[in-house]
């Protein structure tokens, strides 16, 4: 088994990991501002959330200064998978959507 981490800069890729793996999406976020990162399409049960957790910027000094959001996946079963996020304010729904992210994930027993 084996842990990969993505970032913004893997936006758009095709990304190739084995049944088991856990993978990692970081992502900058500023929930101050109400903007929060959300799985929006995942195809169950290729892969699954664990979890989403986000931490402030160290030594920023400034409150409401921004963080990371990142969000935990595993890889459960064979297949192809589409990810995508969407940053936005919940309230307002899909007009308030200001960045997404996508990835293929191809997983391989």
């Amino acid at each position: 088994m084996s842990t990969l981490i993505l970032t913004q800069d893997n936006n758009g890729k095709v990304i190739e990991i084995s049944s088991g793996d856990t993978f990692f999406i970081r992502l900058p976020e500023n929930p101050t501002t109400g903007y929060l990162w959300v799985v929006e399409e995942v195809e169950d049960p290729i892969i699954a959330l664990e979890k989403s957790k986000y931490a402030p910027t160290m030594g920023t000094g400034v409150g409401g200064g921004g963080g990371e959001r990142t969000l935990m996946f595993k890889a459960t079963s064979p297949g192809t998978s589409n990810l995508r996020l969407k940053l936005w304010q919940a309230w307002e729904g899909d007009s308030s959507i200001v960045d997404i992210y996508t990835i293929t994930i191809h997983v391989h027993d």
